[in-house]
């Protein structure tokens, strides 16, 4: 282990930069000190390198730095890391001023460790991976989940038994693309209803056991699928719609279902229903034949064309200012979560 105190001569250039560096992520005193053994190694590797002993905390580091681009291949260094480890007990860790993302990525792969003062610290042996540059600020806390997240969450708890599932995997079935699905998986993972892992290049998402509890955690979160609402008469047969509103919470409970039928539309459904002459909206609900609600997501993405899914159901009644609504509600969830046990 070094001792407390720091080497004799003054550092500077790239090992001043990366005592900085160190020291400003990490928020301990880094103490840096030339290597006694680099006579040990191939003259290549001696004269190629500066050799440094680098103390954190507990753990000591021998820093193995160029002061200018890399020269060699990312699989030549990740050979010349491997020499060195064979003559250093401790962590091999390589520094260079600045680095492509293509050789930042190969490094990655090799599992070797690295450091870019200023710009990138990845030590997977100290269980570090900070990219300062490279990666944006976490996302706060959102008041809501996006639509896309509550599908994702929705069809977790509907179809629980074929998870962890991947963005690609996901895409299709809930009619998003693998890149908002992957947001999604972030913006679960950041309220604590899950954590995500990445072996190799894929992102799968684990949620907590418990699916009351998720739903307790998540009530406040959850947004109505409803975007918008119409009173429409029919004019031409809009072919099967899924019952929705409370047609559908009557069909599932014992509450009123209404005066109007009440069906549900994706966005793009919309279009076609309400575009073309088959609807036409009317401000007198008694002269209307339904009440079409225009989903955030796709209605038929949970549920079938007979009927919406029972949770988007509970996210749009549970909080609903008639008590019977909000109780109905509160029962098509115990429902959901008895028929699961």
């Amino acid at each position: 282990m070094l001792e407390n105190d720091r080497d004799d001569r003054e550092p500077g250039g790239l090992q001043a930069e990366l005592i900085g560096y160190l020291e400003k992520v990490l928020h301990t005193e880094v103490r840096l000190k030339a290597w006694p053994e680099v006579g040990g190694l191939p003259t290549f590797l001696a004269r190629g390198y500066e050799f440094s002993q680098a103390g954190i905390g507990q753990t000591c580091l021998l820093v193995m730095a160029v002061d200018d681009a890399p020269e060699a291949t990312p699989s030549d260094l990740a050979k010349h890391v491997a020499l060195v480890r064979d003559a250093y007990r401790g962590p091999v860790v390589y520094a260079a001023r600045s680095m492509t993302s293509t050789y930042r990525d190969r490094l990655i792969e090799a599992a070797v460790s690295f450091v870019v003062p200023g710009n990138q610290l990845y030590l997977p042996e100290l269980a570090i991976d900070l990219r300062e540059h490279f990666r944006s600020p976490k996302p706060p806390r959102p008041d809501r989940l996006t639509p896309a997240a509550q599908a994702v969450f929705f069809h977790y708890l509907l179809n629980p038994d074929g998870w962890p599932l991947t963005a690609t995997e996901l895409a299709k079935p809930l009619g998003y693309s693998a890149m908002t699905i992957g947001r999604a998986f972030d913006d679960l993972a950041s309220v604590g209803l899950g954590t995500i892992s990445r072996p190799g290049r894929v992102k799968l998402l684990r949620f907590a056991p418990g699916g009351g509890a998720l739903i307790e955690h998540a009530k406040t979160m959850l947004a109505s699928p409803v975007q918008r609402t119409h009173r429409v008469c029919w004019r031409a047969d809009p072919g099967r719609l899924p019952l929705a509103g409370l047609s559908a919470l009557g069909t599932r409970t014992m509450i009123d279902g209404g005066d109007l039928e009440t069906f549900a539309l994706s966005q793009h459904e919309a279009k076609r229903v309400m575009g073309h002459p088959i609807a036409e909206e009317v401000d007198d609900g008694a002269t209307a034949d339904a009440l079409l609600e225009v989903w955030r997501y796709d209605p038929r993405s949970l549920g079938d064309d007979r009927i919406v899914d029972p949770l988007s159901l509970y996210a749009q009644f549970w909080d609903h200012p008639d008590e019977r609504i909000a109780i109905a509600a509160d029962e098509l969830l115990q429902d959901v979560l008895w028929s699961e046990d």
